[in-house]
């Protein structure tokens, strides 16, 4: 009876030393992702992500190098238009997953995507690039009173946006655009993130609401025509904002 005792009592030990051994050598350390100083990282939208990848390496301290798991898990363009934040994602062996963050520069698709503009080239109203050309009177030229070129009379309906704010649920974040009608020479570059004013929440932040705008309508500046963008958002609430349109007049 003793001696069965004892051996029970030995199988035990045994097996919690294994198990003891088991968790200790476990790998619970994810993999160090690194980007090398002299990489360019400049992301045109629309372009594959995976190009961002380069000059960029995982290694685990186990595992070794597992820069093949390598993946960008998101690009959110900052306010400037010129800067985005993007996520990359790496997984070792054992299911540790490493992200990191860093600023690259960013472009919108427009400016790859519509024909060679001169490099001075702005996307302001063709009233304004006419102006050159026009000497200064302190009135509105013909032009720019037929195209709605000229800001001042391509005011945002600011009242229809804070109205339509005010019909909002409690708690909803509130989107906001610079403009609401602009007029573009053809051939001119657009940024989508361009005219975005601001974006409130009652909890998220900025950056988490930019990581969810929703964009709908395309701006073909190659092609003459009317074009209107959609902008909203949806907080981690589930609650939606208002939606601001953007007329986009190529010419």
């Amino acid at each position: 009876m003793k001696k069965s005792v004892i051996l029970i009592l030995a199988g035990c030990i045994i097996i919690t030393a294994g198990v003891a051994c088991l968790v200790y050598t476990t790998d619970r350390e994810g993999p160090v992702i690194q980007i090398d100083e002299t990489t360019d990282l400049t992301y045109t939208e629309g372009q594959d992500k995976e190009e961002l990848l380069r000059g960029v390496t995982a290694i685990d301290k186990k595992d070794g190098d597992v820069s093949d798991t390598l993946m960008v898990e998101s690009i959110v363009p900052a306010l400037s238009g010129n800067k985005a934040t993007v996520t990359f994602v790496a997984v070792d062996k054992h299911n540790n997953v490493t992200k990191y963050q860093c600023e690259i520069n960013y472009q919108g698709a427009a400016g790859a995507d519509t024909e060679a503009p001169p490099e001075d080239q702005n996307t302001d109203t063709e009233a304004k690039d006419t102006a050159e050309d026009t000497p200064d009177t302190g009135e509105e030229t013909p032009e720019a009173q037929e195209t709605g070129g000229a800001p001042e009379s391509q005011a945002p309906p600011a009242d229809e946006t804070e109205a339509a704010i005010s019909q909002l649920p409690e708690g909803s974040p509130a989107f906001r655009l610079t403009e609401h009608q602009i007029t573009l020479k053809k051939g001119t570059k657009f940024n989508y993130m361009d005219y975005i004013r601001e974006i409130t929440d009652d909890k998220d932040s900025r950056e988490d609401l930019y990581r969810k705008i929703r964009v709908s309508g395309e701006v073909k500046t190659s092609q003459a025509g009317t074009y209107e963008v959609s902008y909203s958002v949806t907080d981690s609430d589930g609650h939606q904002s208002n939606v601001e349109k953007l007329q986009v007049t190529v010419e």
